[in-house]
């Protein structure tokens, strides 16, 4: 993939501000053309919210993520440097967009004013049929309320978290 500038009035629903570093505010990457169509292709015919919850991460940041999930007891048994995934695509690669985010959708707001969110499942079916559609192949890991969606894979592949 290379990057390619991206005219934002194309994308009624997403922003170059959206894809800024959870951890710090002025790390921006902007995304591949193909996951920002996708995002909002989704988006689009769900007519739902979607929220990212994760884009670019620095290498620091990269590590500081894993030592939150070690501290947490999210690591299968494993110790975060033995768990950090060093071709991560939420990690800047030369010549290239933001490959990938983490994502959950608004489901609805019930009676009783509770956010409800689709589960990771819903979310894994709902991106790959799109993808599909579009001639792209997606690696998705499927959380209990959320997806990691990454979009350059030479096959389609599917993991799944604890939380």
């Amino acid at each position: 993939m290379t990057l390619k500038p991206i005219d934002w009035t194309e994308f009624e629903n997403f922003s170059l501000e959206e894809f800024k570093s959870s951890f710090d505010s002025d790390f921006y990457v902007t995304p591949e053309i193909d996951l920002l169509i996708l995002l909002q292709k989704v988006r689009s015919k769900l007519k739902k919210r979607i929220i990212l919850t994760d884009g670019p991460r620095t290498v620091t940041q990269h590590i500081k993520t894993y030592k939150s999930l070690d501290k947490r007891e999210l690591l299968s048994g494993k110790k975060w440097f033995e768990a950090i995934p060093w071709g991560s695509r939420h990690l800047p690669k030369f010549n290239c967009g933001l490959r990938a985010v983490d994502l959950k959708c608004t489901d609805c707001v019930g009676k009783d004013g509770v956010t409800i969110y689709l589960t990771g499942e819903e979310l894994k079916d709902i991106f790959r049929d799109e993808a599909k559609y579009m001639g792209l192949y997606t690696g998705i890991g499927v959380g209990k309320r959320y997806i990691h969606l990454d979009v350059d894979r030479e096959q389609d592949t599917t993991w799944y978290y604890s939380y």
